[in-house]
């Protein structure tokens, strides 16, 4: 009787399956929406005030600017931090790190993940040339920026470090680690966090580009999955988003 009771309490009911998913999607709605319009707050008050004369027109020029970019995703990532902890369900960093599965890179594994991450991005060019798409505006705008060794910098500091973490984090990290333990399991925890990786890139204007996306993020999962180690997602996603980063400086 006390076993049956034991495995029972360890259990989890619809109810709590629905509470868990609830509470997973207000922790990512914080992450992803509420800490965006914070920080792109404090970077277009700060162009405000550096302009001392309110010019609109300025604010507006700075937020698409990578200066902007790199300014509000480090403002984010640092709120990330400071605040993951509470979507682990601890005080604790220590805990939290466990919870995040951040343990010890091996080198096997990594050999492997960085082979199927190049194979993987050498598909999606392949695949981008097959369907003939143009870059996007944004990476045009982008690009177009690239004039100086301090926008290059910014850029790479953006793209391939902070975003990877802060994306990892929040997807393969937190998403994940709620997730797999209700009944959705490995699977939803996988696939929930995968259609919603994909559909926040909302920068990108062909439907094809959401597919890879949300691909690339059940790679993401998967590897997640299987190694139990968050560095492998954050190093392979960086690994990715350098490939994309180097093809934009080639632009040049």
């Amino acid at each position: 009787m006390f076993m049956e009771n034991t495995l029972n309490s360890h259990a989890y009911s619809p109810e709590s399956t629905n509470v868990t998913v609830l509470n997973t999607f207000y922790y990512l709605a914080f992450f992803l929406l509420i800490i965006p319009v914070i920080t792109h707050f404090l970077a277009a008050a700060g162009a405000l005030v550096a302009s001392s004369a309110s010019d609109i027109a300025l604010a507006e020029s700075w937020t698409q600017s990578v200066s902007y970019f790199a300014l509000t995703s480090a403002i984010g990532a640092a709120l990330l931090l400071a605040t993951v902890k509470y979507s682990l369900n601890t005080r604790l960093l220590s805990v939290a790190g466990e919870r995040l599965a951040l343990k010890g890179i091996r080198f096997k594994p990594l050999t492997g993940i960085l082979v199927a991450t190049v194979l993987f991005s050498g598909l999606k060019r392949l695949s981008f040339e097959f369907w003939e798409m143009s870059a996007p505006a944004f990476i045009t705008n982008v690009v177009e920026q690239l004039t100086s060794a301090s926008n290059i910098a910014l850029l790479f500091l953006t793209v391939v470090i902070i975003a990877p973490v802060s994306e990892e984090v929040i997807f393969r990290g937190v998403a994940f680690y709620r997730l797999k333990k209700t009944r959705l399991g490995v699977t939803g925890a996988i696939i929930i966090p995968s259609v919603l990786f994909s559909l926040i890139h909302l920068q990108y204007e062909q439907p094809i580009i959401f597919v890879i996306l949300f691909l690339a993020a059940v790679m993401f999962g998967a590897i997640r999955h299987i190694t139990g180690n968050l560095w492998y997602c954050i190093i392979s996603h960086m690994l990715m988003n350098l490939i994309v980063f180097i093809q934009c400086v080639l632009l040049l």
